[in-house]
């Protein structure tokens, strides 16, 4: 059996895996990712079939710089008649959420359904880090982490329900004291 794969590269660190691949018309049958999952279409045409929260079956043709968002454990399923190029970039729950809770944003949320948007700052972010991890010269870990870092915080504001937790600091000097 030939592979579906004229092109295929894949990549990890810490609470991210990423992919970018050139395939064959085919078809990606539906499961329920265990991780955030986002897909970029970089050429070609993609047709994406999720069941919504509220249970209706959302079919979505995606085109080139096209994003869709799948929370974790939502359904999936795919198709394309032609050869298409994807970037993935599949984040695992428990580092999205530590990563939340370190820069102050609230630990209940939830990801966003998302469809046919384009985010160019996603698409740049996820090339980048595939160039290093294919480079011959990498930059070294904490290029790469902070490129990991700008990606997951950029997701969760875009992409979520998390929002900056305000905390009140108590004592102090009052603004009129503090003039005085």
């Amino acid at each position: 059996k030939r592979s579906p794969y004229l092109f295929r590269q894949i990549a990890g660190w810490t609470g991210i895996k990423m992919h970018r691949a050139r395939v064959m018309p085919g078809r990606m049958l539906e499961h329920k990712p265990d991780h955030h999952e986002i897909n970029i279409s970089l050429g070609g045409e993609l047709v994406t079939q999720k069941m919504s929260a509220s249970g209706q079956l959302v079919r979505t043709t995606g085109r080139d710089g096209n994003i869709c968002v799948t929370p974790a454990g939502q359904p999936i399923s795919a198709f394309w008649s032609e050869p298409i190029e994807n970037m993935g970039i599949m984040l695992e729950p428990e580092f999205v959420r530590e990563t939340a809770a370190e820069n102050q944003l609230g630990a209940n949320f939830e990801f966003l359904e998302i469809y046919k948007k384009e985010d160019p700052l996603v698409t740049q972010l996820g090339l980048a880090l595939l160039d290093e991890a294919s480079s011959e010269t990498p930059m070294g870990k904490l290029y790469a982490e902070s490129l990991v870092q700008t990606l997951t915080l950029h997701v969760l504001r875009s992409y979520s329900t998390a929002s900056v937790m305000m905390t009140r600091v108590g004592g102090g000097l009052s603004g009129y004291k503090l003039k005085r």
